[in-house]
């Protein structure tokens, strides 16, 4: 497994629920932890028109992948529907969005560190020599030493990866 995705695999059990959107198992599925404020949303491009039924509402990050998930962008948003349906518009590379979203009121303090540190950690493993590319052009280059809540996004990192 690449660096950057790499799981804790530590002794730690985790409950998640599921939601399949459709019958269909490889379209949108909504994932929940019940002890994690934030809900994981997986998004096939090819099912960009089932997102208007989905509710995106909450403040988080994104992950847009291409086929082979070498390729990566990394954003944030406040507004998941809007976001994902401009780069279905803009962006061509992407085949899968994964978005991670909060209650915008407690978490919105913390996005953009968030953001940072993801594309951060990408660049670490480039670095050392795994496969992904970083989609972000005018987003790279930023240090962890500028990041004010280090060790909260560090645990909220742990818990998306």
């Amino acid at each position: 497994m690449e660096p950057f995705l790499r799981m804790n695999m530590g002794k730690i059990a985790r409950k998640l629920e599921i939601d399949f959107l459709s019958e269909n198992p490889n379209g949108i599925r909504v994932v929940k932890n019940v002890s994690f404020p934030f809900t994981a949303y997986i998004i096939p491009r090819n099912c960009m028109s089932e997102v208007s039924d989905v509710n995106l509402d909450g403040i988080g990050i994104y992950f847009l992948f291409n086929e082979n998930r070498n390729q990566v962008y990394i954003g944030q948003t406040g507004n998941g529907k809007g976001r994902i349906q401009t780069h279905h518009q803009k962006k061509d590379f992407w085949s899968i969005a994964m978005m991670f979203l909060a209650n915008k009121d407690e978490w919105i303090s913390l996005i953009d560190e968030l953001e940072t540190y993801a594309i951060i950690r990408l660049e670490k493993a480039i670095e050392k020599g795994s496969r992904y590319e970083l989609q972000n052009t005018n987003k790279k280059g930023r240090k962890e030493e500028s990041l004010t809540r280090l060790n909260e996004i560090k645990g909220i990192f742990s818990e998306i990866n």
